[in-house]
């Protein structure tokens, strides 16, 4: 809910692992978001893990036990494939994420919607 402009920024299988525990057969993919002032991803969960770096802004990472987590300009975090959860922009100003999933079936998702946890009243 609320402006958010997200765009690819690349696509890309890796040959070994790297030292991260991709699967053959499956894509990274990079993105950048912009969330506007009180926006909301909406619940959801990735097919891999999911690395993300705040670039701007304040943003506040909702699990499904309905515990926050806040990160600001320069921290990173990383969501496993078992999360569900919502990220919000619970500010006036502008968010910008970088965003790199692992693990995405090639042809496929990033991002698998996911209904909103009993319990917990944040959208």
């Amino acid at each position: 809910s609320g402006p958010i402009v997200g765009s690819v920024i690349a696509t890309g299988s890796m040959r070994t692992g790297m030292g991260l525990a991709v699967h053959p057969g499956t894509n990274t993919v990079v993105a950048q978001y912009t969330f506007g002032p009180h926006s909301s991803t909406g619940w959801h969960s990735h097919p891999g893990k999911t690395l993300v770096v705040v670039q701007s802004g304040t943003f506040t990472v909702y699990h499904d036990n309905c515990h926050a987590m806040t990160y600001g300009p320069g921290e990173s975090f990383v969501e496993l494939p078992s999360s569900i959860h919502v990220g919000r922009n619970e500010t006036g100003s502008d968010v910008q994420l970088g965003v790199v999933y692992f693990d995405v079936p090639i042809g496929g998702a990033f991002r698998i919607d996911q209904p909103q946890p009993a319990g917990c009243d944040v959208a």
